[in-house]
């Protein structure tokens, strides 16, 4: 509450409304502070990418939010932070291909924007106008690759071992040893099967176990190959989700699986299972929390799946005069991330607090 009454201060003082008041050109918008608030899955690189056009403009956002941010490496869902104009940081114009981009897409879209193509015109019919639509599915690739996932240690494709970081900005040295986007990493081989120059992995942790379900395998970073020298490789940090330590594992990237279509269709009778954990062993889980459910690719499951977690029919009250309490729903969780055996959910609704692991889930909307 500190901290948003803080940002509130400062985009009082400084800040153009992120609504204006009458519709403005791309050279007005790119000389104006903005507001963003942040979504899951959201990283300063890719604000910077989306607001600038220029990922690594990242810094500017970071400088401009130090009250709000405490660590670059994490921004959380629903916090406000002030995107500076280009000309009020370091006075440098934006890249040529940037404004290029800016004239083409009108501030108002998304990154999921896509347009519908005009019908072509008819021999003595009408002109025929459409209107522009905005696709935008609900798991995003920030969500993806940002999800922990279950599986066996021993089951992991590593290929290398990160040794050391060579640290090369001036925020990374204020954090010692902790990686950060843009910073290069030397990485240990581990297997005879070695990466090769141009080839993108993802450095992760291991977490605590989850029985016969497996571990907790966080990803904390992503990473691209940048040299393969002959006792270890040179690789630069272009994604970061988490701490990076000396002995987080490389193990190979997983494209994003772009659904077909944005949302799921509703379904009767779906496949049941149970909360097996969460990533953070929290007092209480609410919104945004990461949970692992027992059902898998092996049960049909997909990205973009969501399901209802529920407390079932059960009775209350003394001995003697029993009552049966009907079915309640807990929570809506939806599918960011699919394993065999097990999926990784997010929580996106929270009928009311009783989140815990054990309680069954359904699916009750499915991708095609």
């Amino acid at each position: 509450m500190k901290r948003q009454h803080l940002l509130a201060t400062i985009a009082l003082a400084l800040a153009t409304p992120v609504l204006a008041q009458e519709p403005q050109t791309p050279a007005q918008q790119s000389a104006q502070q903005r507001e963003h608030v942040v979504k899951t899955g959201d990283t300063l690189w890719d604000l910077a990418q989306f607001y600038y056009h220029n990922p690594w403009q990242w810094g500017r956002i970071y400088e401009a939010n130090t009250s709000v941010v405490e660590n670059p490496h994490w921004i959380y869902p629903a916090e406000r932070l002030v995107i500076p104009a280009l000309a009020d940081t370091a006075g440098a114009p934006a890249p040529a291909e940037a404004t290029q981009v800016a004239m083409v897409q009108p501030q108002r879209h998304t990154r999921f924007y896509t347009a519908q193509p005009a019908a072509p015109r008819q021999a003595q019919g009408p002109t025929v106008l459409t209107e522009e639509v905005k696709v935008e599915p609900n798991v995003r690739p920030g969500d993806f690759y940002a999800a922990p996932w279950l599986e066996h240690p021993n089951s992991l494709k590593v290929v290398g071992k990160l040794v050391r970081v060579r640290q090369t900005s001036e925020v990374a040295r204020r954090m010692h040893e902790a990686a950060y986007p843009f910073d290069i990493v030397y990485l240990g081989y581990t297997s005879a099967e070695r990466p090769i120059k141009g080839e993108r992995l993802v450095l992760v942790n291991i977490g605590r176990g989850m029985g016969g379900y497996g571990n907790v395998i966080q990803p904390a970073a992503v990473v691209d190959v940048l040299s393969t020298e002959r006792d270890v490789m040179a690789a630069q940090v272009i994604q970061q989700f988490a701490t990076v330590p000396t002995g987080a594992l490389a193990v190979p990237y997983e494209e994003f699986p772009t659904p077909s279509v944005p949302k799921p269709t509703p379904v009767s009778n779906g496949a049941t299972g149970k909360i097996v954990g969460f990533s953070r062993e929290d007092a209480m889980h609410g919104l945004e929390a990461t949970a692992f459910i027992s059902l898998g690719s092996a049960d049909g499951v997909k990205i973009g799946d969501e399901l209802e977690a529920f407390a079932p029919e059960r009775s209350a009250g003394p001995v003697g005069a029993r009552h049966v309490l009907p079915e309640e729903k807990v929570a809506d969780l939806r599918i960011v991330r699919v394993m065999e055996r097990s999926a990784t959910a997010r929580v996106f609704h929270v009928a009311y607090p009783a989140l815990e692991s054990g309680l069954p889930v359904r699916i009750v909307r499915k991708m095609p």
